[in-house]
């Protein structure tokens, strides 16, 4: 794949990708205050280790070199050995006294929710976010039909279920995160309310040849011919065929939204009473195509993301909030 230039998302049109300018497809000012954000964000992390412990350098060095196990002295005065990168960074936010690993198993209990259970949760999903934040408090969930696109190891479709959502569809197309999300799903017995499905969403039916070994929470729908495994792509209109009411959208699919969105026809898009997007690249065309549907549109600013697909294209991340005017 060529090298792009000027942070242009051109991909590979084998894959029915859209093509557009991500420094146009946002103000002008949202891009200069990601990049001001860019300096900011790792600022605060540092501050938060460093109120929790008195070795937060050689922390912060061996976390992000992923050099696991890490001896930890506590400011509380307790030595610890971490093994996981999770352990690290749920101490660093506060919230270790809601979490709690044995052996494989991680276990989340707090006010909100009833107790919660993730296999090898360690290095994947984003519990913190889905959990603690509840970022997708937005979605009004309760009695209603889920369509989680992006379930990951299945964090979201559990955090909709638990909130009393009548039935989850989740799509996750990388099959080490389907299989870990499998297990998150059965050891929480929702296999009744979440309907897990190992495909990928796209603007058109079709396969594409994936890395099976890739997994975590940034990894692009990218082509590999070479290690591929064959994954079905659907269409958010095929995904939902059977589902006519009660419909709310979480989309979260590193880059496919902008395919999978603007190649939906109007009268689909209508059929969600609310839809979060995490999006990637920019919002204007997303924002205006919902607009376009009837949607009251909100947008959050944006801040640089991780690199995505081998080229290393940068992100640019955060929520579109959408809510259906009848």
């Amino acid at each position: 794949m060529p090298k792009l230039k000027k942070e242009k998302s051109k991909r590979n049109e084998e894959n029915g990708e859209i093509f557009f300018n991500v420094r146009k497809n946002m103000t002008f000012l949202d891009y200069i205050r990601s990049k001001f954000l860019l300096l900011i964000i790792p600022f605060e992390a540092l501050q938060n280790y460093r109120k929790v412990y008195k070795n937060y350098f050689h922390v912060l060095f061996n976390h992000y070199r992923n050099n696991y196990p890490i001896n930890v002295k506590l400011k509380n005065g307790k030595i610890e050995n971490f093994r996981r990168r999770y352990q690290t960074r749920i101490v660093s936010l506060g919230i270790d006294n809601y979490c709690h690993f044995q052996n494989d198993i991680l276990t989340i209990k707090n006010d909100h929710l009833p107790e919660i259970k993730f296999i090898d949760s360690g290095e994947n999903g984003d519990l913190y976010s889905v959990f603690f934040k509840e970022e997708y408090s937005f979605l009004p969930v309760e009695n209603r039909v889920v369509i989680d696109i992006g379930s990951n190891i299945a964090d979201s479709s559990i955090y909709f279920a638990l909130k009393g959502a009548k039935k989850v569809i989740g799509i996750e197309p990388l099959p080490k995160n389907y299989n870990q999300a499998k297990k998150n799903i059965m050891i929480n017995n929702l296999s009744n309310k979440i309907l897990l499905i190992n495909v990928g969403i796209s603007d058109k039916k079709g396969l594409i040849k994936i890395n099976s070994e890739k997994s975590g929470t940034t990894c692009f729908l990218e082509k590999d011919d070479n290690n591929g495994t064959d994954i079905t792509l659907m269409t958010l209109e095929d995904i939902i065929r059977s589902e006519n009411s009660d419909l709310v959208l979480k989309m979260d699919c590193e880059g496919y939204e902008y395919n999978a969105i603007l190649s939906t026809p109007n009268k689909i898009l209508k059929k969600f009473s609310h839809i979060q997007i995490e999006y990637h690249f920019g919002y204007k065309n997303l924002k205006k195509k919902l607009e376009v549907c009837g949607f009251k549109v909100s947008v959050s600013k944006p801040q640089i993301g991780a690199n995505l697909l081998s080229n290393k294209l940068r992100s640019y991340v955060v929520f579109i909030y959408a809510e259906q005017i009848r």
